[in-house]
């Protein structure tokens, strides 16, 4: 098994050798160390949509499962956080099997990025609503009168939080410049 940047490239005749092809997807999930996934848009999207895509893949829960939001660069960080994680368990296998002349295979990661900007929703702002114990909620909006919502796929995403502009505006002035 040959090291290439942070990914495995297998070799010829290695310890997959002597799997059946319709055994391959079992060999991964059984060497699999965790999934991690980018995602900006998780309002509304239930706890933890990391564990809920691995668990829809039909993954164990046994594997660890974690989201990651950093805007647009979620998904690469995911990937980069998991290829550090297997590259940091290979160090340390090798570690382990010095003097033995024996390299151990390692682990497998999922990693990348999920995302449905259709499925944003809207929400109410502060100011529009009472809740019980204060907090601003649909629970009781008024019957009549103004209503504030915002848009998730526009406060949460697009929108800078410090300068108010939109993150195209953005790309397309560092573009410029």
């Amino acid at each position: 098994m040959l090291y290439s940047n942070l990914f495995y490239i297998l070799a010829f005749g290695s310890f997959l050798y002597s799997s059946q092809t319709n055994d391959l997807l079992e060999e991964i999930r059984s060497r699999l160390e965790e999934v991690v996934v980018g995602q900006v848009f998780t309002a509304c999207a239930g706890q933890n949509p990391a564990r809920q895509a691995a668990v829809a893949a039909g993954l164990p829960f046994s594997v660890p499962a974690y989201g990651v939001n950093m805007l647009c660069a979620s998904g690469l960080k995911a990937v980069c956080l998991a290829a550090g994680r297997l590259k940091l368990a290979a160090i340390e296998a090798l570690e382990s099997e010095k003097g033995k002349n024996k390299i151990a295979p390692g682990g497998w990661a999922i990693a990348g990025g999920q995302e449905s900007m259709s499925q944003a929703p809207h929400a109410t702002m502060p100011g529009c609503g009472l809740r019980r114990g204060g907090f601003n909620n649909a629970n009781r909006l008024p019957t009549m009168g103004n209503y504030c919502f915002a848009d998730t796929l526009l406060n949460d995403g697009l929108r800078d939080a410090f300068y108010e502009c939109l993150m195209g505006d953005t790309a397309e002035n560092l573009a410029f410049e």
